[in-house]
């Protein structure tokens, strides 16, 4: 690794005047496509969402396709999402008293034993990489979803040392699946503790109760339980007290689980067009929370979830 750092400087550079050089990149501006092209596509491409990145990729017909890439990561954060997460160090502070954990979706789907990196002297990072994909090259790596489980479960049980609620670890998998599906339309999302709150308190309402919608018993929806909870929606939202612009709900039984509870919602149109931020309306939300709930009704588990996602202000 030792001659990374008298060499990078040439790699980039040379990187970024075939970039310059190549064909205007097919993505739309302020989207990251760099692994949504079609698999036959060879080219060079430069990215500026969610991290400067130019990526190389050569297609071998009948093989897989070969993407060589270089990535600055930049953090102005205390903590950067690449270090052992610590108490307070991924928290931002909202203008309504809550913590909010902040994680950034990566699109690239990447095998880090590939990888070499190099800490910048300013905290950011070049990763340069070799990615190869056979078959579908938008599928969510196992790696990806790991690390999301791992490093969100470090931060929320820091925060949970500093007094937040405790957060299930069906509650931290379930959302990590959601953030890391390579359909996801939202390019940046954030654990709310107070839409856990809600979620969590609808979804034990609900097997407490024995019913399951939206509106509960009192007539009350998604919406106005946010609201009540200190979360304040856009003046857009639906104020009637039954609205709803911000909750999918699953019930299943005897078994269930997060991948399970996922392909239920992805198999409905209208919860899959919520869970992936399908519509402007819904990728708007980045602000989001699992809840999750289990009771046994005449003798059978019953497992109840809900995934709120809504446009906080300021």
């Amino acid at each position: 690794m030792r001659w990374l750092g008298s060499t990078i400087a040439g790699p980039v550079i040379v990187a970024m005047l075939v970039t310059a050089c190549s064909a205007p990149s097919p993505c739309p501006p302020g989207e990251d496509c760099r692994w949504r092209q079609g698999p036959g596509e060879t080219g060079v491409w430069l990215a500026t969402d969610p991290e400067p990145a130019a990526v190389l990729r050569l297609a071998l017909p009948g093989v897989r396709t070969v993407s060589l890439y270089v990535i600055w990561e930049r953090c102005g954060a205390e903590v950067c999402p690449w270090t052992p997460p610590a108490a307070h160090g991924r928290l931002e502070r909202q203008d309504n008293g809550a913590w909010v954990v902040a994680l950034t979706r990566s699109a690239f789907s990447r095998d880090p034993d590939a990888e070499v990196t190099l800490s910048l002297g300013d905290g950011s990072r070049l990763r340069l990489g070799l990615a190869l994909a056979a078959g579908d090259h938008r599928r969510a790596s196992v790696t990806e979803l790991s690390a999301c489980i791992r490093d969100l479960g470090a931060t929320l049980a820091a925060a949970s040392l500093a007094g937040a609620p405790a957060v299930l670890d069906v509650e931290i998998e379930l959302v990590c699946r959601i953030w890391s599906h390579p359909d996801q339309g939202r390019s940046a999302m954030h654990w709310h503790p107070l839409l856990h709150q809600v979620a969590r308190a609808h979804a034990c309402d609900m097997a407490a109760r024995g019913y399951f919608g939206h509106t509960d018993p009192e007539g009350i929806g998604p919406n106005r339980r946010a609201q009540d909870a200190g979360y304040t929606l856009p003046d857009w939202y639906d104020a009637d007290d039954d609205g709803n612009n911000i909750e999918s709900l699953a019930l299943r039984g005897p078994v269930s689980t997060p991948e399970l509870t996922v392909e239920q919602w992805l198999a409905s149109p209208l919860h899959r067009q919520h869970v992936l931020g399908e519509t402007s309306f819904e990728a708007g939300q980045d602000d989001t929370a699992t809840g999750y709930c289990h009771t046994t009704r005449d003798g059978v588990d019953m497992h109840y979830w809900a995934f709120v996602s809504a446009h906080g202000t300021p």
